[in-house]
């Protein structure tokens, strides 16, 4: 939007909602309801490193695949250009960014679209929570948003120049950029010689 007010009223809208949803937990969640299922050792450098790579390269993998399944998804069944964010929120908020209001937008923002909450499906089972109540959660995470933000603008207002001269450039979203297929090629070439280094292994 060309405007640091704007970026900042955003980021404080979905951080203080979150804030608020972190105090306000304890008094609906039962001791024990959120867990994590693994338990973690003190390991030498070399294993902990070797550990660490292979979790972030099959993050990023994870993290790839359902952005392009959910870009072709979305041309594939032409959901509606207002929807999009629901489904997937960079190209969904890239498409909508002028017709949606601020509010919206910290909504959208909070809630996050159902492809990151299948990228933090794995962490979800991990702690052994329902997605049913992760995506309770997330809905009122994106409520409280929509309300702080009206609340914020409110005190720090907006001015109209903002969405005026956004409509001078058009920014045309892509859902992989050059940088994350870089990574996904790499990922791919590391789990290969894994592969093979582990066969050879046995």
């Amino acid at each position: 939007m060309q405007s640091k007010r704007y970026g900042v009223i955003l980021f404080a809208s979905t951080t203080l909602a979150a804030a608020v949803i972190m105090l306000a937990s304890p008094l609906f969640l039962k001791s024990g309801d959120c867990k994590n299922s693994q338990t973690y050792f003190l390991l030498p450098p070399a294993d902990a490193l070797n550990r660490a790579v292979d979790a972030s390269v099959k993050a990023v993998l994870n993290l790839s695949a359902y952005i392009v399944l959910f870009s072709a998804l979305a041309n594939i069944f032409a959901i509606p250009k207002l929807l999009l964010p629901l489904a997937e929120i960079t190209n969904g908020l890239a498409l909508n960014c002028k017709a949606l209001s601020p509010e919206a937008l910290a909504a959208f923002l909070a809630f996050g679209g159902f492809c990151i909450h299948l990228q933090l499906l794995p962490i979800i089972k991990e702690f052994k929570m329902k997605y049913a109540d992760f995506l309770l959660w997330r809905i009122i995470h994106g409520g409280l948003s929509f309300a702080i933000c009206k609340m914020l603008l409110t005190v720090f207002p907006i001015e109209a120049e903002v969405f005026s001269n956004y409509s001078g450039g058009v920014f045309l979203p892509t859902s992989v950029n050059a940088a994350l297929s870089v990574l996904m090629i790499l990922g791919s070439a590391v789990l290969i010689f894994d592969i093979e280094n582990r066969k050879k292994g046995a």
